[in-house]
């Protein structure tokens, strides 16, 4: 994470994670984040509202995953820690031996919304790492309707890259 904030990534994708955070690494998202960096990552597959990290760390975009209908992916966490959600089953990956794959999980969803904010960030070149993971998650579709078991638990909803760069709230 500080190598990519260092050699100037404004959006560092984090697709791993796992239980118990220390000060250490909430003080290198702090310093990235005032570098200029967004750090989003991978909210976990536990289907538990549980800590996890780096998505648990403040000043991270912290991504759920969804079904192609906008339902919370099975396996996806969930919680109050949660910023946004975002496809994640079944998403055609790269896979070694020069193939594809499909593949399921919130390191599925992490990457996708770290491209909303990367073409965020593209607009909007004067914007800061917490000003584009606003835009991304205040322009998120509330899928609290389909989901009413975790309402408010999925973040501000699923992103969506068109109204993240055409509407200004």
């Amino acid at each position: 994470i500080t190598y990519a904030s260092l050699m100037g990534a404004k959006v560092i994708n984090c697709s791993w994670g796992g239980s118990g955070g220390s000060q250490v690494e909430q003080d290198l998202i702090n310093a990235v984040t005032q570098q200029g960096s967004l750090v989003v990552c991978a909210a976990g597959n536990d289907a538990s509202s549980g800590a996890f990290f780096p998505a648990g760390y403040v000043n991270v975009l912290s991504v759920a995953a969804t079904t192609s209908t906008d339902s919370k992916a099975s396996y996806s966490n969930y919680g109050i820690g949660v910023d946004v959600a975002a496809p994640g089953s079944s998403v055609l990956s790269t896979w070694y031996s020069n193939t594809y794959v499909l593949l399921d999980g919130t390191s599925m969803a992490s990457p996708n919304t770290a491209g909303v904010a990367a073409l965020v960030k593209s607009a909007n070149p004067s914007f800061t790492a917490l000003q584009v993971g606003e835009r991304v998650r205040v322009t998120a579709d509330n899928i609290n309707s389909i989901n009413p078991s975790y309402a408010d638990q999925l973040g501000k909803g699923r992103v969506n890259a068109l109204r993240a760069l055409t509407e200004n709230p």
